[in-house]
């Protein structure tokens, strides 16, 4: 075999060295920077791909972060000179503030430095243990309270004024924390918000959350400048989240941001709200449109505090009503709702007597007994409640056992629902005949869909009672798609359902390893569970647990009384 020449051996070129900083050196790499520029998406008008920017930015903050944040901005502005430049002199896309730890104040500051003094800004605090360095115990609130006032004072001053705010979100596991930041928020201080979102996340241990709950009301005069008495309402202000917060704080005097809404979302932590509180808060919102009412976790209302007011909210069009056992407390809080355009209803129940259901369903369609009368002398209706219901959840109000007679007489109650959410036993009851909802078109399914969901379907079809299109959870997706339903069904992907969030301390786990309440302990109280030898067998009565300590549900410390928790140092803001 020959040698080969010089001239046809190749020479391998050497490419540029790389610095020892580790820097790429400036005017190298021009080939780069004609392939950024040929792309697609950088031929497009500038006012079409920001207007990508900011379709990103809000499928962002769809998702709240529970993590290290870094947002669609922070990505946009590393790849390549023209998108940063596009994207740094676009005040539209830096209007979000997110904060959920001190560290993150030097990126706020920036943000809001790409703004501009009449951009209406998103604020979004999650005052969680990265905010507080690890340390989110409630029983240290008052430094807490000086944190979250330090973060309002920061925003502020580095040009956030609260009347730019146009939505606020706040999440922390210190109640106090939370009433303070609402006692900065008055209609004079904030004339543009109009989307208010609050929501405690109590400890994973139930009972010392209802401690937390009643010592978090103690002293209530400290927050007596979130109640304005001039009765303002916030100009702006539609759409108003109180998640878990306790009833206490919400109606010891009327709140100005829960007057003239649209759109409502109330649940309180642990004491279910009266008939009487409810009542009045609808009386101040006569325009909703959405209401969603939650439970209290442990305390139903008395049954004496009912109403014989009804309040009439024409606009409403979307109901959600939850309740731990109470069916009379579900049926009171119906009866006091004149609401005939109602078109979307949820009904959830935590355990409940199937009868007093069925009872509270007759009640919505008229065939119960008849309404108490209806405020400012309104005529009496005894016509349908919700004549206009179409879209029924009750994926939350069935139980889980067999028994499909209840549903099959459910569903013969309400015979026009076209959009229905529920689990796998109400959906064994659509089988027929007899055809039962004759206009159903689509379904979501709740948990784990039936094994013969695909003959349930089929045969709907074949009676000439189609469901043209059903939801299933991501969890179930794939198992639901392995059966063989009708080629004619749209699927859906629904996300996994998210279960109520709390906080769990690390501390708070037995001394076996395991979560709390597990018996293994010598004393677990959960919702009052303890037995006289301290390993947890007896359930307290309900009137030994009112006088539990840290059970009184609307129990106040008075100014004499020598209560020695964390004194509270009075914090101006």
């Amino acid at each position: 075999m020959g040698r080969r020449s010089k001239s046809s051996t190749p020479k391998p070129k050497s490419g540029p060295s790389r610095p020892k900083s580790g820097k790429r050196p400036k005017g190298k790499y021009p080939r780069l920077r004609a392939t950024n520029a040929e792309r697609p998406i950088n031929k497009l008008p500038p006012e079409l791909l920001l207007r990508i920017f900011i379709l990103g930015d809000e499928e962002e903050r769809a998702k709240p972060a529970r993590v290290s944040y870094y947002g669609f901005q922070d990505l946009v502005v590393r790849v390549c000179t023209h998108w940063r430049n596009l994207a740094i002199n676009s005040p539209t896309l830096w209007t979000y503030i997110y904060v959920s730890r001190e560290l993150s104040h030097e990126s706020a500051a920036l943000y809001l430095s790409r703004t501009t003094r009449t951009s209406l800004l998103d604020i979004n605090l999650e005052l969680m243990e990265d905010f507080f360095d690890g340390d989110c115990d409630p029983d240290n609130w008052s430094s807490k309270i000086y944190l979250a006032k330090k973060t309002i004072d920061f925003l502020v001053e580095n040009g956030a004024s609260i009347s730019q705010w146009k939505s606020l979100i706040a999440r922390s596991g210190v109640p106090q924390v939370l009433y303070k930041i609402l006692e900065h928020i008055h209609p004079q201080s904030a004339p543009s918000l109009k989307f208010l979102s609050v929501q405690w996340l109590p400890r994973l241990d139930s009972f010392r959350a209802m401690q937390d709950e009643t010592l978090s009301v103690a002293y209530s005069h400290m927050f007596d400048r979130v109640y304005h008495e001039t009765g303002d309402r916030f100009p702006q202000l539609r759409h108003v989240q109180f998640k878990s917060i306790p009833a206490d704080f919400l109606f010891r005097k009327p709140l100005p941001m829960l007057a003239g809404l649209t759109h409502l979302e109330l649940t309180p932590a642990f004491n279910t709200i009266t008939h009487s509180k409810l009542c009045a808060l609808l009386l101040a919102n006569p325009r909703l449109q959405s209401l969603v009412i939650g439970y209290g976790f442990v305390n139903e209302p008395l049954a004496g505090e009912s109403t014989n007011t009804r309040v009439a909210l024409p606009e409403l069009r979307s109901l959600s009503l939850s309740w731990r056992s109470s069916t009379a407390w579900a049926r009171g809080a119906l009866n006091m709702i004149d609401a005939p355009g109602i078109e979307s209803l949820t009904l959830a129940c935590e355990e409940s007597e199937w009868e007093k259901v069925l009872e509270l369903i007759r009640q919505i369609a008229g065939d119960s007994d008849s309404p108490p009368a209806i405020a400012d002398n309104q005529p009496l209706s005894r016509q349908h409640m919700c004549p206009s219901l179409r879209t029924l959840d009750i994926s939350n109000l069935l139980p889980d056992d067999d028994c499909p007679d209840i549903p099959r007489k459910l569903f013969s109650i309400l015979p026009g629902i076209t959009r229905l959410s529920a689990g796998g036993i109400a959906l064994a009851a659509l089988r027929g005949p007899p055809w039962l909802l004759p206009h159903l078109k689509h379904v979501d399914v709740s948990g784990e869909p039936p094994e013969d969901l695909g003959g349930i379907l089929q045969c709907r079809i074949d009676g000439g009672f189609p469901v043209t299109s059903i939801g299933v959870e991501q969890q179930h997706f794939d198992s639901a798609t392995g059966d063989a339903l009708p080629a004619s069904l749209t699927l859906v992907r629904l996300p996994n359902p998210v279960e109520q969030d709390y906080y769990e301390f690390e501390e708070e786990l037995d001394d076996d390893g395991f979560d709390d309440f597990d018996g293994s302990d010598g004393f677990e109280p959960e919702f009052g569970y303890f037995g006289d030898d301290g390993l947890g067998h007896g359930w307290l009565s309900d009137d030994d647990m009112i006088g539990f300590p840290g059970f009184q549900p609307h129990y106040v410390y008075s100014d004499e009384e020598n209560y020695h928790g964390n004194d509270y140092d009075d914090y101006e803001w």
